[in-house]
């Protein structure tokens, strides 16, 4: 697949995360949040086995993951 094809699809699915998160109750918006984007995380890495730079994306998203969590249980 093209890279600019798995751009558009990474920022579609990184705004849908805010957008399903945001439904839930407030406690769980949040966690729900941390949890998609663990997910994404996780595909992207695996997606990405030969790829730095996907692979980079995929660390980069997961630090993300990791903010919003410490910042969920602040």
């Amino acid at each position: 697949m093209p890279r600019f094809v798995i751009s558009i699809l990474g920022l579609l699915i990184g705004v849908s995360v805010f957008n399903l998160s945001n439904r839930l109750a407030a406690p769980w918006n949040e966690l729900g949040a941390v949890v998609l984007y663990a997910l994404l995380a996780v595909g992207a890495w695996f997606y990405g086995k030969d790829d730095k730079f996907v692979r980079g994306v995929a660390i980069a998203i997961g630090i993300w993951a990791l903010i919003r969590l410490v910042l969920a249980l602040m």
